[in-house]
């Protein structure tokens, strides 16, 4: 059922709808009073809504008359904004008027943002949506107070408290049976923040920065403050004084903890008045529904840490900082190279120039190449502003004057980090025989107990510098590959404990330990094989013996000469002689230093002639020198050497002889004589 009724200039409708229930915001079937511009059609206030069930279908008819009453003595009482006040909604909100000493001062409301005819529709809906919570829920919004102050915004509070400022009283506003004025503190727009109090003079005053945030926020938010422009839809089709007079009672209740007795200047209609509900769910709408002001200010903390040894990635890293700032007010920091950032939330790894917000904790992390102290330097966000909300003490029981005032803050942020002192072992490779430079060797580097720390090759300085380490610990230094020619140094299972002193002689900055490690020359060996036919052999000329000579110098330069002696007697003849009908015997000589170019001959033998020579070995040359033939010595023949640097063990030579001489006897006992030359 719908009922409507017209009384001077205003529609009245009464009819079925829905409204939202307190507990889960449901719709509920029921009545809906509210009024109607009869010229303008523009909907004015809802007042109100009453539940329908079924049995109460009836009742609800019967009493319909008397509620459509009621509902027109509301209207006949409510400060209704009157059609002079308003102004067409396509028109926006216009700006603030000037006064004779403030002619630049103006706020043009909505000027920064444009809203089409639906969008301010559904803002305008939001905020009659909102009017018709219960008294109780709609206070409950706004009471919580929020100290939503920055470090840096207290700072900037505690220097700008006390400040001389002037104070500006401009043209008179009406509203309902109250007045007031249009304020203005150092040139901004600013507000009577108590109604009930008279109205102060122009003047100077001592303003105080108030720590308060939902006063701060519904300043920012409303008429004169950056965020207007979000906020100025709601009052599509309210003239500029009376939505300045609106805002002036948002802040007031806010201002004097949401007291109701502020909206005295609508008239003494109870809570659902049109004036006062408009505002309280416009200061709702700020404090539930838009986000802080934006704030400059930031702190990192702590300023300074000193990195440790993380042993998993064995880098060093810093403990956790944290950018205490906005949200939205990001930062950049530049990196040393080889330096990483680490969102400790999300793991994120960043180089360069990492970028971070507000509210993020993170972590360095660096080799062990990076010491001493690091800075970051100042560092400012994206968010340059800062706004603190601004109130004069006017005095002798005149009115408190409130606005926003916008500063730049001067405070930046930063932070260091001490790196680790660290150390390092330089190892001097050389040789033992006569001190030269051996590159090549490989050392590993252990800390004394656990794992491989490093793995180091000497350069052709003989020379090798381990990565940096942590200073005060006992590390183990093992030789596990030797340079070409040489042995392995000593003590090769347990490897040499070398403590990293912190304060050992620096260089470069950095302590270092150096250790010294000789290497002997490697011991090699060379096999030579003759090779007779075992039917020139004629026992009684005696045994074939065959004299061969190994001579040169070691890698050293020390010379050396080694000789041995192939025999073939009769019982080794008939047991080893091969299907060919030849038999071969060797010599083997050891601990040979090890050198690239011994020389191996053999000596002048009775009866016998050097036929030939052959090696399967890359590292034997030889040399053929002329054509074999009776009475020319061997080394006449062949010239024959072995690179034993090249391959240390298992050369083998092999000299193959000829009978040229049937008539000789020989004595078959032979004498090796050892000499050792220093």
């Amino acid at each position: 059922m719908k009922s409507e009724f017209e009384w001077k200039g205003v529609t009245v409708f009464v009819q079925p709808g829905n409204y939202p229930g307190r507990e889960q915001q449901s719709s509920k079937e029921g009545y809906e009073c509210r009024t109607q511009d009869s010229q303008s059609k523009q909907r004015k206030e809802t007042f109100g809504y009453w539940s329908r069930t079924e049995k109460e279908e009836n009742y609800m008819k019967r009493i319909i008359l008397f509620l459509a009453a009621a509902v027109l003595l509301l209207c006949a009482a409510a400060p209704a904004v009157r059609a002079e006040d308003t102004i067409p909604a396509e028109a926006g909100v216009q700006s603030v008027p000037e006064t004779e000493t403030q002619k630049n001062d103006s706020c043009d409301a909505g000027a920064e943002k444009n809203f089409s005819a639906e969008e301010k529709e559904s803002l305008q809906i939001d905020i009659e949506d909102g009017s018709r919570l219960e008294p109780e829920e709609t206070e409950l919004l706004g009471i919580e107070e929020e100290a939503v102050f920055f470090t840096a915004d207290a700072a900037a509070a505690a220097e700008r408290s006390g400040e001389a400022v002037t104070l500006t009283v401009g043209k008179k506003v009406k509203y309902g049976s109250y007045s007031t004025n249009y304020f203005y503190i150092n040139g901004q727009l600013a507000y009577c923040l108590e109604p009930r109090k008279s109205t102060p003079g122009g003047g100077s005053y001592a303003a105080d920065v108030l720590s308060n945030g939902s006063l701060r926020k519904a300043m920012y938010y409303l008429m004169g403050g950056p965020g207007w422009p979000e906020v100025a839809p709601a009052f599509a089709g309210v003239s500029q004084d009376m939505s300045y007079a609106y805002c002036h009672c948002v802040l007031s209740w806010i201002y004097n903890n949401y007291d109701d007795s502020i909206f005295l200047g609508f008239g003494a209609l109870g809570p659902q008045n049109g004036g006062q509900n408009f505002c309280k769910n416009v200061a709702n709408w700020i404090a539930r529904d838009f986000p802080e002001p934006p704030f400059a200010g930031a702190e990192i903390t702590p300023a300074s840490q000193e990195a440790y040894y993380d042993a998993e990635s064995r880098m060093q890293r810093t403990g956790n900082y944290y950018l205490n700032a906005d949200v939205r007010n990001q930062f950049s920091i530049p990196l040393p190279d080889g330096v990483a950032l680490y969102d400790a939330a999300t793991g994120v790894r960043m180089t360069g120039t990492a970028v971070i917000t507000g509210g993020t904790s993170f972590y360095l992390e660096a080799g062990m190449e990076h010491a001493g102290k690091w800075q970051s330097g100042k560092l400012t966000g994206s968010i340059s502003n800062d706004y603190l909300s601004f109130v004069i003490d006017t005095g002798g029981g005149s009115q408190d004057v409130g606005g926003l005032v916008h500063i730049e803050p001067k405070e930046t942020t930063g932070f260091e980090v001490k790196w680790m002192e660290a150390g390092r072992i330089l190892i001097r490779k050389s040789s033992a025989a006569d001190g030269s430079k051996l590159s090549g060797a490989v050392f590993t580097i252990s800390k004394k107990g656990g794992e491989e720390a490093a793995r180091i090759v000497t350069d052709t300085a003989g020379e090798a510098y381990s990565p940096l380490l942590i200073p005060g610990e006992i590390y183990v230094v093992k030789e596990i590959k030797a340079p070409e020619g040489y042995r392995v140094s000593g003590q090769e299972e347990e490897g040499i404990e070398i403590y990293l002193d912190p304060e050992a002689e620096r260089t470069e900055g950095i302590a270092t330990v150096c250790v010294e490690v000789e290497n002997q020359l490697a011991s090699c060996d060379l096999e030579v094989r003759k090779r007779i036919r075992a039917d020139e052999i004629v026992w009684a000329n005696g045994n074939p013996i065959f004299i061969f000579t190994v001579d040169g110098t070691d890698l050293g330069g020390d010379s050396h000469c080694y000789s041995r002696v192939v025999e073939f007697d009769r019982e080794y003849v008939e047991k080893e002689v091969q299907k060919d009908g030849f038999v071969e015997a060797s010599a083997r000589f050891e601990g040979i230093p090890c050198g690239t170019a011994y020389r191996i001959r053999e000596a002048e033998t009775s009866r016998y002639c050097l036929q030939n020579v052959t090696s399967a070995d890359e590292n034997v040359t030889i040399q053929k020198l002329a054509e074999p033939a009776a009475g020319k010595l061997p080394e006449e023949v062949f010239y024959v050497t072995a690179d034993l640097l090249q391959k240390p063990t298992g050369t083998c030579v092999v000299f193959q002889n000829a009978k040229v001489k049937w008539n000789l006897w020989s004595h078959t006992d032979t004498v090796i004589n050892r000499v050792r030359v220093s």
